[in-house]
């Protein structure tokens, strides 16, 4: 038995078919288009495919390439502006005049002291407060090379100071200055070019301080601030890490770590209560920056009150009358030397 291969009619094999009568030995079907062949064989569909796939891959990242290239162009343009707005940008002489080591004045009589260079880049802070901020000094008479070899005008060491600053003194000094970063009561910025210290900066009030530490590339630098808590065996403070990436023409690159650690109020969850601030900064050689609002204002049983208000390190500030009049704000100062 066989199929007719015109009419499908199955019959005895013979020559002719019986239903339609061709000849079915020299019957050719007639072949449908070349595009429905090539649309129905598999090779074909698979080569397209893998044609499609590769023209998308290319298109998409060309496209990301055009992105890229105009971020770059974007970025470019605004570091180029903040590079003309700080050397260009006046200073403000009522709160700027000569800030370099933020300290009231002091009498000529009194002799500045200089701190010994620490020999490692971490610091632990006793439990007895700096009596006074120390000043800035004169140029170093040999030449101190920059993180990376460079020229001595690449800084080479950080100093810390904590104060307590009025807020009316911190919102103009903020207001002068090119702003990092605000949230809420937060707020960071560099200050002016050429800003020198030894003002009688109004409401300052200078709680402790770190001279001389030691910049090394990707080395942290930790400074802890504050005292060790005898009944939950923990250290309550501020403990601010530093961590100097790398030095180009712009200054010392810094990756700056805050966090406090402070007991709990009555009623929490927990004994403590932690919270981290994180800033990235450039500071040029005797250039500063600052970062405020990192102590919480809240308000103090009288024993808190108390046992803070005699504390012989920067906690005392919790405590302060203007701090819990919400009137001023603790404030960090970091200074490339």
């Amino acid at each position: 038995m066989v199929n007719c291969p015109k009419c499908n009619f199955n019959q005895p094999k013979d020559q002719f078919c019986a239903n339609c009568g061709i000849d079915m030995d020299a019957y050719r079907p007639v072949q449908p288009p070349l595009f429905v062949r090539l649309a129905q064989n598999w090779i074909f569909q698979l080569i397209s495919i893998t044609v499609i796939v590769i023209i998308g891959v290319a298109l998409t990242r060309a496209k990301n390439r055009a992105q890229i290239a105009e971020s770059f162009a974007v970025l470019e343009q605004v570091t180029s502006r903040q590079r003309n707005f700080l050397s260009k940008k006046p200073v403000d002489q009522k709160i700027t005049q000569n800030f370099e080591a933020l300290l009231p004045e002091r009498s000529s009589a009194q002799a500045p002291v200089q701190a010994p260079a620490p020999e490692a880049t971490t610091t632990l802070a006793s439990a007895a407060p700096t009596a006074a901020l120390l000043p800035t000094s004169a140029k170093a008479t040999d030449s101190a090379s920059s993180l990376d070899g460079s020229a001595n005008l690449s800084p080479t060491k950080l100093k810390l100071v904590f104060v307590e600053m009025n807020r009316a003194s911190l919102a103009a000094l903020t207001g002068d200055s090119r702003s990092v970063a605000s949230a809420g009561t937060y707020f960071s910025g560099i200050l002016p070019d050429g800003s020198r210290s030894e003002i009688g900066v109004p409401g300052l009030n200078v709680l402790d301080s770190a001279s001389d530490l030691q910049m090394k590339p990707n080395q942290p630098i930790v400074v802890f601030k504050g005292s060790r808590d005898p009944q939950l065996e923990q250290n309550i403070g501020v403990t601010t890490q530093i961590t100097p990436t790398f030095i180009d023409e712009q200054g010392a690159h810094l990756q700056i770590e805050v966090k406090r650690t402070l007991r709990a109020p009555a009623g929490s969850a927990g004994p403590l209560i932690e919270e981290t601030y994180q800033e990235q900064m450039v500071l040029k050689k005797d250039s500063k920056g600052f970062m405020s609002g990192l102590l919480p204002h809240r308000v103090l049983s009288e024993d808190e009150a108390r046992i803070l208000a005699a504390n012989p390190t920067i906690l005392k500030v919790l405590a302060s009358a203007e701090f819990q009049a919400s009137n001023s704000e603790f404030v960090l100062f970091i200074e490339a030397k």
